[in-house]
């Protein structure tokens, strides 16, 4: 009997060390949420982009996060990047070769559009020195339009289908002539 109990002692022992060790996987999934951030956004061409690629970058062009088929069928995305990275981060968001927009995000909200990427593409050059008041002066003064203008996607999209052109070539052409003095 008493072999019985010494090996009863033995294996609860053992099985208590085993148990007590673990793998490390919630350690390290406590590590990982506390050392990165939620970053949140939504993709909008003419109607909600599912499926997008996203790719986020900080201020200095460093990648920060890359996934395919990101987006749900409201456009909406959640990513994760590095606690420590800063705004603005660069969010560039593609779904096949005529379809890429890009927005320079200042908060966890990004909303990445056809406007946002003709605003980043206008600024990109001194991205990490704009202000949302400075952006909101171009969109005003220089592209004529208000802060109430909702439709400014809408007429964006439809332009680049009347002229046969994708949405990223007319936009890109724009903002040239924006940075050039044409506009």
């Amino acid at each position: 009997m008493n072999i019985k109990l010494i090996k009863f002692f033995l294996i609860s022992l053992i099985l208590f060390i085993l148990s007590s060790c673990g793998s490390g996987g919630s350690g390290s999934s406590q590590q990982s949420e506390i050392s990165t951030q939620k970053l949140t956004g939504i993709v909008i061409l003419d109607k909600p982009v599912e499926g997008a690629s996203i790719q986020v970058f900080d201020s200095n062009e460093n990648v920060l996060y890359e996934g395919k088929n990101v987006t749900d069928k409201s456009g909406y995305f959640e990513v994760q990047v590095p606690k420590e990275a800063r705004p603005p981060f660069i969010v560039k968001a593609s779904k096949n070769p005529s379809i890429l927009l890009i927005s320079a995000c200042y908060s966890d909200n990004c909303q990445i559009t056809p406007l946002s990427t003709l605003i980043f593409l206008s600024f990109q050059n001194n991205i990490k020195n704009v202000s949302k008041q400075d952006i909101n002066s171009f969109l005003n003064n220089v592209l004529g339009i208000q802060d109430n203008d909702s439709n400014v996607n809408q007429r964006l999209v439809n332009f680049s289908k009347k002229e046969k052109r994708s949405i990223y070539s007319l936009i890109n052409d724009i903002a040239y002539d924006t940075r050039d003095g044409y506009i």
